[in-house]
């Protein structure tokens, strides 16, 4: 009977407690390369129609990883009014939106969102992406 008792003790402490296990389950923070792309949309009389493909270099994977604050400084300042998770001195959490992932655990579609300021996007824009299509 003590070693049950012990047995369940010790898992109820090992679920509690954060350890290794724990740390195995966080969204690892995916920055997209070179080559990946967004179709930019616009209405015609047909429907929508891609008007050009929006290069996505450097956009972040919104999967829910924990972010740097020191690096992504912009991004986590515009995401510090949206609920997040973290310390908003040091790090910051992506919203977290269905991403598909690749045998070798990269990601291969889902939401990216914009890092910084640049050619006309604030930080935090979101966009789709899906590296099969960019092949």
């Amino acid at each position: 009977m003590l070693s049950r008792r012990a047995l369940l003790v010790g898992s109820v402490v090992g679920v509690l407690l954060p350890g290794s296990a724990h740390s195995q389950t966080e969204p690892k923070l995916f920055v997209l390369p070179k080559g990946v792309t967004s179709p930019q949309l616009h209405l015609t009389p047909g429907g929508f129609k891609p008007r050009f493909e929006m290069s996505l270099e450097g956009w972040l994977v919104a999967n829910g990883a924990a972010v740097p604050c020191a690096t992504y400084r912009e991004l986590c300042d515009y995401l510090a009014g949206w609920a997040h998770q973290g310390d908003s001195a040091s790090a910051c959490r992506l919203p977290a939106f269905l991403t598909q992932y690749d045998a070798s655990g990269q990601p291969i579609s889902g939401i990216a969102v914009c890092p910084f300021s640049r050619a006309g996007m604030p930080p935090g824009e979101l966009k789709p992406f899906d590296i099969k299509s960019n092949l």
